[in-house]
């Protein structure tokens, strides 16, 4: 298998804006960590280590998009020791990894969204966040009868603060509670104003748009891309 370079990695990340299968990716980190490996021991790395810390932390979010947060956790300690605690990446993927393990919702987005992730890893913070956010979806219509409007932002990740209102504006999102309400009634929910409450839509059909440079993704040609990416990685 051909090295891995930081400049394959950024292309294997960037696919997944077009709705690459997470688990036909994870295959080929999978396929690349014995390789990298050999590039640090316990007390050192000789390799570069900007690609360890990208290749892991990508590793670590490919594995929380297939849901294999056990994994993710054990991958923590697969990487190299003297980077897991001091390497700005991998302490901030291990921060998101513990805070999605511990379903705190608030703190999931706020690190998804304010952190200053690099360049590679952009593409999996983008689809991962779309990911956390549906499956709690999927989680509040089925545990929720009725929800009010602060707690559906919370857990959905709607953020109304001036400090979040460019990265809201770029996914798309609503940048008040009654737009978040209406994007809600849209999709299914029904509000009551009087009660001052939102009704979710039953599970098996509740569903969040994703953003809008997913929607325009064709997947027609995952495999082929897949396949052909593997022998680019090392270019």
């Amino acid at each position: 298998m051909e090295a891995l370079s930081l400049h394959g990695l950024t292309a294997l990340n960037s696919i997944w804006t077009a709705g690459a299968p997470a688990d036909q990716v994870l295959d080929i980190f999978e396929a690349y960590e014995a390789q990298v490996a050999l590039q640090y021991s316990d007390t050192a790395v000789s390799g570069d280590p900007v690609l360890l810390s990208a290749f892991f932390a990508s590793y670590q979010l490919a594995l929380m998009l297939c849901d294999e947060l056990e994994e993710a956790r054990f991958l923590t300690h697969r990487s190299p020791p003297t980077l897991q605690d001091t390497d700005e990446t991998l302490v901030n993927a291990k921060n998101l990894l513990r805070a999605v393990y511990n379903d705190e919702h608030t703190l999931v987005y706020s690190i998804l969204r304010r952190t200053s992730w690099p360049e590679p890893l952009q593409p999996l913070i983008s689809r991962y966040f779309d990911h956390f956010r549906g499956a709690t979806l999927k989680n509040i219509s089925s545990l929720y009868s009725s929800i009010s409007p602060i707690d559906a932002a919370r857990y959905l990740g709607f953020s109304f603060s001036q400090n979040d209102s460019e990265a809201a504006t770029a996914r798309g999102d609503p940048s008040t509670q009654q737009e978040m309400i209406e994007l809600l009634v849209k999709q299914g929910w029904k509000w009551d104003s009087a009660q001052g409450l939102l009704y979710p839509k039953p599970v098996s059909e509740a569903r969040i748009r994703p953003s809008d440079h997913l929607k325009a993704a064709d997947y027609a040609n995952d495999m082929s891309r897949l396949v052909g990416l593997v022998g680019f990685l090392a270019e």
